[in-house]
């Protein structure tokens, strides 16, 4: 019996590797040695500063078009100080982090940790760890959404572990704030936290109140000299947006491409539906305990991600739903909806119905496993997004100050873009990376002094007959020469 359990835990283990292998490969492969899209604005000033000490709370704290990303920032900060800001190492971090996420679920899991539980781990880790966030693994700046994850899971585990009362609040409402200024959706962690309170049987109107206080009061600090610079809602009509925010969610199983929007509406309806059909079952059908009710919230958080996507970033087009890093939010109603089939298998009686929810199960996941490998060997095979030539070219960038072969890295390198200003002053950081040997120019060896002729002019051979010359052959013939 033993070894039947020893074996049962090792090919839980062994599945749970293999997400992490396909992504630690994939990162080592594709991710860069220079800073490029955001990163190009909204990190070199950080780098830069925290190297020559001149870094301040306000440089992390300000804002990034409509988000506050403090950790991400913070992140640059260190590694700038502590390893020239090696970016393939901060890509790294990326992973540790979606490693730390997933062991976070682990925890939450209810105990006991029966079978059933430890075998709901191995899909959960499959959409934690998914090669579909190419995006991320490749560039190291959008590990804010994965921060935004980190916390609010974090706040999840202080609910469900620590003992009830005032000081859990605070502890929840610390993780909460921590999860707003990662990036502006870590907003929907006060929300979705405030609907598990209301959700619980034994709810308390005064914990309640405490936490609407708490929520205003980030809210206030969140947007206090913030300048607002979304699009106007109200573009679009109710159906592009409604197509918009059903995308967002089947974002997990399909590639992006404008092709694969009919597909992931499709996924996204079917998931929405049923996440709430076996939710709205599992509360009817006996009083859930705490521990289980959590499960509730990042199913909560991936459709309020959705609406908010939907507010901001529809009118580029529904195909911009299928972007990668948005996977992040999308995979956690999935994630939210195991644990619902899960635990709605456990608690429903044992009838017909219960047959054929089994047998729906089993189809369902079927299809929806086809569709994951194939979104996910498609992600494998997506081209990195720096090429060896862009590097080159961002290695004399510095001295030529031609763009011209930049573009890959930001708009702003397009011909036609009108932001000179911009591209002057990120030439003037440029040269200020170098200059302090970060990022791919603390690989180089150390370069000649700008003031110094880039080659040394060979030294003139004396001519045979000349004085020199004599002076070489008497020391030649001299018998205190070493031969």
């Amino acid at each position: 019996m033993r070894n039947s359990e020893s074996l049962k835990i090792a090919i839980v283990l062994g599945l749970l590797v293999i997400p992490l292998l396909f992504v630690s490969l994939y990162s080592y492969h594709h991710a860069p040695r220079i800073p490029f899209a955001d990163q190009m604005l909204g990190s070199l000033r950080i780098a830069i500063k925290s190297y020559d000490g001149d870094l301040q709370f306000q440089d992390l704290w300000k804002q990034h078009n409509e988000h506050r990303i403090f950790f991400t920032r913070l992140v640059t900060a260190v590694l700038a100080r502590t390893s020239h800001w090696n970016l393939r190492l901060e890509a790294s971090l990326s992973i540790v982090l979606a490693v730390a996420n997933l062991v976070f679920f682990a925890l939450l899991l209810p105990r006991p940790r029966n079978r059933l539980s430890l075998f709901l781990l191995v899909p959960i880790a499959y959409l934690v760890l998914p090669l579909r966030l190419w995006g991320i693994w490749q560039n190291s700046f959008l590990n804010q959404h994965l921060f935004v994850v980190f916390f609010l899971l974090l706040g999840l585990l202080s609910l469900q572990k620590l003992p009830r009362g005032l000081a859990v609040l605070a502890v929840t409402a610390f993780w909460c704030f921590c999860a707003t200024i990662s990036v502006g959706t870590g907003l929907l962690a006060w929300p979705v936290v405030g609907s598990i309170l209301v959700l619980r049987r034994d709810r308390q109107t005064k914990e309640i109140l405490i936490w609407a206080v708490l929520t205003c009061l980030s809210i206030t600090i969140y947007f206090h000299n913030f300048i607002l610079k979304g699009h106007d809602p109200t573009d679009g009509s109710l159906g592009d947006k409604l197509i918009y925010a059903l995308t967002f969610l089947g974002n997990p199983f399909v590639e992006s491409g404008s092709q694969w929007i009919p597909v992931a509406t499709f996924w996204g309806l079917s998931g929405l539906v049923t996440w709430s059909l076996c939710w709205c079952r599992i509360l009817q059908l006996k009083p859930q305990r705490w521990s289980s009710l959590m499960w509730i919230a990042p199913g909560v958080f991936a459709i309020g991600a959705a609406l908010l996507a939907t507010i901001s970033r529809s009118y580029i087009g529904s195909h911009q739903a299928l972007i990668s890093r948005y996977v992040v939010y999308s995979s956690l109603l999935w994630i939210s909806l195991v644990f619902a089939v899960a635990q709605l298998l456990q608690v429903e009686p044992k009838t017909a119905s219960r047959r054929w929810l089994k047998f729906s199960i089993i189809a369902t996941s079927v299809v929806l496993s086809f569709f994951y490998i194939h979104s996910n060997y498609s992600s494998w095979r997506e081209p990195s997004s720096i090429s060896q030539d862009l590097e080159n070219c961002f290695l004399h960038y510095p001295e030529t100050g031609d763009f011209s072969c930049l573009i890959g890295l930001h708009e702003i390198f397009h011909p036609q873009s009108e932001d000179a200003s911009r591209r002057k002053n990120l030439l003037r950081r440029v040269r200020q990376l170098k200059q302090r040997r970060l990022t791919i120019f603390s690989e180089i060896n150390e370069e000649t002094s700008p003031s110094m002729p880039l080659s040394t002019p060979p030294t003139p051979m004396p001519t045979r007959g000349s004085p020199t010359m004599e002076i070489v052959s008497i020391i030649r013939e001299s018998p205190m020469c070493i031969r």
